[in-house]
């Protein structure tokens, strides 16, 4: 039976690394059936000889058709499972943190208790003030169940995952496993990606297809892998291009026909005109990414689905080979087609000032403009973090994905730093709260009305959490309600503090956000800020 003893060893490298070796094993295999394959068609002529050795070759062909349906079922169950460890090594983690945060003890045996420091402050207080110490003592108890709960939760779920894992791994033992072949793809897989799967199974099932497999996915099915989680950066940015020209025709005819029922008369009364605005805007954005795109990088997002506007991220550099990868995320009034083009231009220069400073070449670093997520346009939207729970969700998956593609890749792990500014920060501190550990190495929040968390040690980055704050004219700093956008991240205990020169001197305005967006800008002149120095530091893991 697991246990909470058992489960905190937990880690999910060992799968991945058997993920690649079945696939290596199982390539391999598959090369050998085709080969077998054309011996026995190569066979034409007749006699009992020949005779005698079609069957042996047809047998020895079907044999290896069923090892390869055994080896891809094996890869695909340990994909699974290593999803799951990772979920419970994530719970393990958040289960840790809550014990130091809370001052509680959890036990070998999965017991919680109060830590003895706790206890000793609430028996003081039981002294002093009798009703104060009664609230003290049952805060503690709900703290304390509540953890309880959490490492409950933790080894159900870790039980869950070894009883799946099990099964799967008793029907490949008893060859329980679908031994039919597509025509174009994998034995004992299905030819599309299948709902339901995590990151992992989708990189699994990826990397077990031929590029010739992938390639024919890419021309006839890209919906399906353009924004899918866990595909490699160069395969999703071909699928999107594939992609972007079709929508790109689809909203040129939607144009068009929003613009047959216009009304000239009463443009603001009619419903068309607004269809027709909504089209524009659509057609704007579509445009605006490929142009953008034009230039370079790889499209790793292109979603047209919402109502309020695409979602895109382009990358500068190869987020599939470079060592060291980072992902911004902008904040309030950031769309598409008004704020991608800048965010490359910005992402571009603090990937170069971090290749210079740093000594590393360019083609390791790789930077991410991610507008994955619908923005507040409005003072009243920015009032409340609805926008920001959501734009977490959506981060998580998005560098989760990166980091299994890299798992079953031929570059491994790279070092992945998120940076948020603005509104962007809290949506992702509250990303980096709930983000499976390991994935993502260090967090950076500058102009943040927010961090997400009441305490540092609720992230679960690997390495550090920074923030960078100018010393005037950005109210936007700590703005957020502490309840709902988390503290001010200068104020919290832990949070590192970079550099706040943003190059600017004797800097006066009546306006008081008029450095909110000089962060990664850098004044007519001069080379670098002290604030870019420092990004591009943290972004080689050297600050």
């Amino acid at each position: 039976m697991v246990s909470w003893h058992d489960i905190l060893g937990w880690h999910p490298a060992a799968l991945d690394t058997t993920v690649g070796d079945l696939n290596e094993r199982g390539n391999g295999l598959r090369d050998a059936a085709d080969h077998l394959d054309d011996a026995r068609t190569a066979l034409q002529s007749r006699g009992e000889t020949v005779s005698a050795a079609q069957r042996a070759t047809e047998k020895n062909s079907a044999d290896t058709n069923v090892s390869v349906s055994l080896l891809s079922e094996l890869s695909m169950a340990t994909a699974q499972a290593s999803s799951g460890v990772a979920d419970v090594e994530t719970r393990v983690h958040e289960c840790k943190s809550l014990e130091a945060i809370k001052e509680l003890v959890i036990h070998t045996a999965g017991i919680v208790s109060i830590a003895a420091p706790r206890q000793q402050r609430i028996n003081e207080m039981f002294r002093i003030d009798a009703t104060a110490g009664f609230v003290m003592q049952n805060q503690a108890i709900r703290d304390r169940d509540h953890l309880s709960g959490e490492v409950t939760d933790s080894v159900r779920r870790a039980v869950e995952v070894d009883n799946t894992y099990h099964g799967r791994l008793s029907a490949v033992e008893r060859g329980d496993v679908t031994a039919e072949r597509a025509d174009a793809f994998a034995q004992g897989l299905p030819d599309l990606p299948q709902p339901g799967w995590s990151d992992r199974e989708v990189a699994a099932w990826w990397n077990s297809l031929t590029v010739e497999e992938q390639q024919q996915i890419i021309d006839k099915h890209p919906d399906a892998i353009g924004n899918l989680d866990g595909i490699d950066g160069r395969s999703r940015d071909k699928a999107n291009m594939n992609r972007l020209s079709k929508l790109i025709e689809e909203a040129e005819k939607e144009l068009a026909e929003a613009k047959k029922g216009r009304s000239v008369a009463y443009p603001g009364l009619s419903a068309a005109n607004s269809a027709v605005q909504d089209a524009q805007d659509r057609l704007n954005d579509l445009y605006t990414i490929r142009d953008t795109r034009a230039a370079g990088g790889q499209l790793l997002l292109l979603d047209a689905s919402g109502p309020e506007g695409v979602r895109a991220a382009i990358a500068t550099g190869d987020v599939d080979s470079a060592k060291y990868v980072a992902t911004l995320v902008p904040g309030m009034t950031t769309n598409v087609h008004d704020s991608m083009a800048g965010m490359v231009s910005d992402t571009t220069r603090l990937r170069n000032i971090t290749s210079i400073e740093q000594g590393i070449p360019a083609e390791d670093i790789a930077m991410v403009s991610w507008i994955g997520y619908d923005a507040p346009q409005t003072v009243g939207e920015v009032a409340f973090t609805g926008r920001a729970h959501d734009g977490a969700g959506n981060l998580n998956r998005f560098v989760e994905g990166m980091h299994a593609s890299r798992a079953y890749g031929d570059h491994g792990d790279p070092r992945m730093t998120v940076f948020g500014h603005s509104y962007g920060s809290t949506t992702a501190g509250m990303g980096m709260r709930d983000v499976n550990v390991g994935v993502v190495d260090d967090l950076v929040m500058f102009g943040s009305p927010g961090s997400g968390v009441q305490d540092v040690r609720e992230y679960n980055v690997a390495g550090q959490t920074y923030v960078s704050a100018v010393d005037s004219h950005d109210w936007v700093q700590g703005v957020g309600p502490d309840a709902t956008f988390g503290k001010n991240p200068t104020k919290v205990d832990g949070i590192e503090h970079l550099s706040n020169d943003d190059g600017i001197r004797n800097h006066w305005s009546l306006n008081p956000f008029s450095r909110h967006s000089t962060y990664l800008r850098v004044p007519e002149g001069q080379d670098s800020t002290g604030i870019l120095s420092d990004f591009a530091a943290v972004i080689a893991g050297n600050k």
